[in-house]
């Protein structure tokens, strides 16, 4: 199956998924059943699907996918770290919980994300 196709559907369910968390965390501190969220990071939520809808119609659902999952991998960390948990807790409302799903979703992200040559080299193996 063509590798690009497959990024595009990745791309295309991260948008979903990320337009759906930001319309619900707009009224909502709880989403998905146990995933908190504010007003700021619903936000940042809607605005990077709207990035990956726009990456998608200019073909650089590559670059998207290394950029987001970079991001998600970065504040799901930080979470997890003295003195930066805080500061997260209070400006995103990020629990464990979301923390974990971001780091989930980040390496999954950046694995759609590698650039060509280390696909390839991933491939033969």
């Amino acid at each position: 199956m063509n590798e690009n196709l497959i990024r595009k559907g990745m791309v295309s369910i991260t948008c979903l998924f990320l337009l759906t968390a930001g319309i619900w965390g707009l009224f909502s501190q709880t989403i998905f059943g146990s995933f908190t969220t504010n007003y700021l990071y619903a936000v940042v939520n809607i605005f990077s699907a709207l990035v990956g809808m726009y990456a998608l119609k200019k073909r650089k659902a590559r670059l998207y996918c290394g950029i987001l999952g970079l991001g998600l991998l970065f504040v799901g960390i930080f979470a997890f770290i003295e003195g930066f948990d805080d500061i997260e807790k209070w400006a995103l409302n990020i629990n464990e919980e979301m923390a974990i799903l971001n780091i989930i979703f980040g390496v999954v992200l950046l694995f759609f994300g590698l650039p060509k040559y280390l696909m390839l080299y991933y491939n033969k193996l």
